[in-house]
């Protein structure tokens, strides 16, 4: 028996709903860099897919338009 297409249509946008964010923004989180121990700061990240895209080294940066937003107060990004 086939699905109506409505029915169809419905199942297809569910599964758009609950995929992962493409960008997302993590907010007020501490960075550190190994390569400049001396320069620790609270900032932003940007992630868009899986790579790294735009690093903003102050607190209270404003996060792009439809990025999901993770808060990262009292938490540490450390790049390896």
């Amino acid at each position: 028996m086939k699905a109506p297409a409505s029915l169809a249509v419905l199942l297809c946008c569910v599964g758009v709903l609950h995929a992962a964010p493409r960008r997302t923004w993590i907010q007020d989180v501490t960075i550190i860099s190994p390569d400049d121990l001396d320069h620790v700061a609270v900032g932003s990240v940007l992630i868009d897919g899986a790579r790294i895209v735009r690093i903003v080294r102050k607190a209270g940066a404003h996060a792009p338009r439809g990025a999901s937003i993770v808060l990262g107060k009292g938490e540490f990004l450390i790049r390896a």
